[in-house]
């Protein structure tokens, strides 16, 4: 539960689960009761969410070894440099590690 939500029936679940149950279903039920839902229903956890935050978590990159709070990952996310990131040159599908793409992007680019 990445961002613990309740339903209105009292259930707690991820919102990005149950997100996704709203758009592929037209009328959702709780995974737990079955009880039906409406997508302007699901509000934030807050007791949940704030254990969740307090969870210790190392970023999945390799050669990264990010250690923190799951409250700071995505912020550690966006700047990783060891995170694999797809080049932003048009028609380049090439993936590396953002900290060495500068060096793709240039060489792309001279390429053409």
């Amino acid at each position: 539960m990445l961002k613990p939500v309740s339903l209105s029936c009292g259930q707690s679940g991820c919102l990005v689960c149950l997100r996704q149950l709203t758009k592929s279903t037209a009328n959702p039920k709780c995974p737990m009761c079955r009880r039906e839902f409406q997508a302007s229903t699901i509000s934030v956890n807050i007791a949940l969410d704030l254990i969740t935050s307090e969870l210790a978590v190392e970023c999945q990159s390799q050669g990264c070894d990010w250690k923190g709070k799951y409250a700071r990952a995505r912020a550690h996310q966006k700047h990783c440099p060891n995170l694999l990131v797809k080049c932003s040159n048009v028609g380049c599908s090439f993936r590396e590690a953002r900290g060495k793409m500068p060096q793709n992007e240039k060489s792309f680019s001279k390429r053409w």
